[in-house]
């Protein structure tokens, strides 16, 4: 059985609304960063001390 829980979503939406967070200048930063990356087919790019994961031209995470 299933424990209750938030979605990344919906603690994305709270932060965006409540807090007033600027989720799509963040996505714009972000993908300017990664459209090299996103270009060249890669699936790993290393950024700063983390990797950026890409999967069919998708970034779908940063991680250690």
């Amino acid at each position: 059985m299933n424990q209750p829980s938030i979605s990344d979503h919906a603690l994305l939406r709270y932060m965006e609304r409540v807090y007033g967070l600027d989720v799509e200048g963040y996505r714009r930063e972000f993908f300017d960063l990664a459209k090299p990356y996103l270009a060249s087919g890669v699936q790993h790019a290393p950024f700063n001390d983390l990797w950026i994961v890409i999967k069919n031209k998708v970034v779908v995470t940063l991680t250690p």
